[in-house]
């Protein structure tokens, strides 16, 4: 598939729930109401999403893999399952929003400083 392979449509699932769950905790009685006021929000919304993705990928991608001999050659073939999402494996994205969470909390920090 030309945007992810396996499980790897999961990613931006993920992100989604993780925004969403964030959401309506602070929308949730006695919360603010609105995530713009609360500036560390996505931060924490990114490093949820990032720790999941990392997890699951990571999980998914250490999965069983098959050698294949090829009887004309007698060369082996290491076959894997792997769960990518614009080619980029889901724990490499979980990373990359790992560090998205980290440069959204600096920005957080700052405009809070700053303010």
């Amino acid at each position: 598939m030309l945007i992810g392979t396996g499980l790897g449509l999961l990613t931006p699932i993920i992100l989604l729930v993780a925004f969403a769950a964030v959401a309506m905790v602070v929308v949730a009685p006695g919360g603010s109401g609105d995530m713009t006021v609360n500036p560390f929000a996505p931060a924490v919304s990114l490093l949820l999403a990032g720790v999941a993705n990392y997890w699951l990928g990571r999980r998914l991608n250490m999965g069983a893999e098959r050698t294949v001999v090829d009887e004309q050659t007698g060369e082996r073939l290491i076959l894997r399952r792997t769960h990518t999402f614009f080619f980029i494996r889901m724990e490499h994205w979980g990373l990359v929003l790992l560090a998205g969470a980290g440069v959204l909390a600096v920005v957080a920090v700052v405009r809070t400083v700053v303010s």
